[in-house]
């Protein structure tokens, strides 16, 4: 089922956020697709969701963070982003 891949890809940027800078919370529904969202600890105002498709993990405005292959890259884009306040 693509949702639940689409979910797995999600958890590897999670994981690789820093817990002391950011809060993680994947959502995921059978009529919903998954994302993943981030919030900076230090400004919990500062928060994002990006979703994956296979190919690239996005933001919810259809502007992209990384390949889908890049999981580190995704976190050190996102944890750049949250901390940009």
């Amino acid at each position: 089922m693509v949702h639940d891949e689409q979910a797995a890809a999600l958890e590897a940027p999670a994981t690789a956020l820093p817990a002391e800078a950011c809060a993680t919370m994947l959502t995921c529904g059978a009529a919903r697709q998954p994302e993943l969202c981030a919030a900076g600890r230090s400004a919990p105002a500062l928060a994002g969701d990006m979703s994956a498709d296979g190919c690239w993990f996005w933001w919810p405005w259809a502007g992209w963070i990384a390949p889908a292959g890049a999981p580190a890259a995704a976190a050190a884009q996102v944890a750049g982003t949250l901390s940009a306040g």
